[in-house]
């Protein structure tokens, strides 16, 4: 079972929600609390709460107002100081200067070998610590999964062979190259108990 919820919270403004679309207009700040969760537990043999699809929906729906409830700059000062009692262990100077471009453009200017070898540079950096980013906030907590493949978020058109599930072989572990040699081993956890 699975359960999502958003709830938005404008500074004046409109919100409407129509069909499956979400409409907010003349707000100037806009804040979405998006939380979600399975009825997923890491316990041979069931591997399930045994929660009912009420009782999970109940479950997200707390979530959902506790961080309402704390604020948005509450729920972002904490996720901060969160993650970056891991993040702040590395530091990696490769001579970037930050870049002018936006990360789009900064991209677009990597593949076709345009950018100058500073905002290269950047954008490895860049990439670098998004990496360490996802990686702490995907695969920390005990008796989670590990993170998994990407296949889900490629381009839907293209038929890959995973779709964001687990093939034990290098796939996965590539996800966890990083974790030791830059100073995050507790984020390996997950994997190592899977």
């Amino acid at each position: 079972r699975y359960d999502g919820q958003i709830t938005v919270v404008t500074e004046n403004g409109q919100v409407t929600a129509q069909n499956d679309e979400l409409t907010i207009s003349g707000s100037t700040d806009c804040y979405l609390y998006i939380t979600a969760a399975t009825d997923f537990k890491m316990e041979h043999p069931k591997y399930r709460t045994g929660e009912t699809t009420d009782q999970l929906y109940n479950r997200v729906k707390e979530m959902n107002e506790k961080a309402r409830n704390k604020g948005y700059q509450k729920v972002r000062d904490d996720h901060i100081k969160d993650y970056k009692n891991i993040f702040d262990r590395v530091t990696l100077d490769l001579g970037q200067q930050p870049s002018r471009f936006e990360t789009n453009e900064q991209l677009e200017n990597y593949k076709s070998g345009s950018a100058d070898p500073d905002q290269d540079r950047d954008l490895e950096f860049l990439l670098f610590q998004y990496g360490r980013y996802l990686t702490i906030s995907s695969s920390r907590e005990d008796g989670i999964l590990p993170s998994n493949l990407q296949g889900v978020w490629n381009d839907l058109n293209t038929n890959v062979p995973w779709g964001s599930d687990y093939h034990i072989n290098v796939n996965l572990q590539m996800n966890y190259w990083p974790n030791y040699v830059t100073n995050m081993a507790e984020t390996a956890i997950p994997l190592i108990d899977f």
